[in-house]
């Protein structure tokens, strides 16, 4: 996109991009009781006050989804208004992902391990 802020040219797509991932990781952070410790200290504040939730991974998760799903299908539409990118298209971005890959070659063995315990994790 060549957004670079040490050259200025931040606005070009930089700008809305860093802003997108950060509200998105923040999203999905309150998304899930797991997601942030700040979500454990809220859980027990609510205990101490005498709310106790008999399922809180799932409770949690059906207070935020909604709100969450909101948010990432807002985020980006705000971002938009509030700090439009001067360059909308990435024309050269799949030249350039294609050139990339080619240069990191095959996936090595390391990398499958890793691969393979992280999706064993997730499933």
């Amino acid at each position: 996109s060549g957004s670079d802020p040490n050259e200025g040219t931040e606005s070009k797509c930089g700008k809305f991009l860093v802003e997108c991932c950060y509200q998105a990781t923040a999203t999905s952070s309150c998304m899930f009781l797991t997601g942030a410790a700040q979500n454990y200290f809220v859980l027990k504040l609510a205990d101490d006050v005498g709310i106790h939730l008999d399922h809180p991974f799932h409770t949690w998760f059906a207070a935020a989804v909604v709100p969450a799903f909101v948010s990432f299908l807002l985020t980006p539409l705000v971002a938009l208004k509030l700090m439009p990118p001067e360059s909308r298209t990435t024309s050269d971005a799949p030249k350039v992902a294609k050139q990339r890959l080619d240069e990191m070659g095959p996936i090595s063995d390391d990398e499958k391990v890793f691969l393979f315990v992280m999706l064993g994790m997730v499933v």
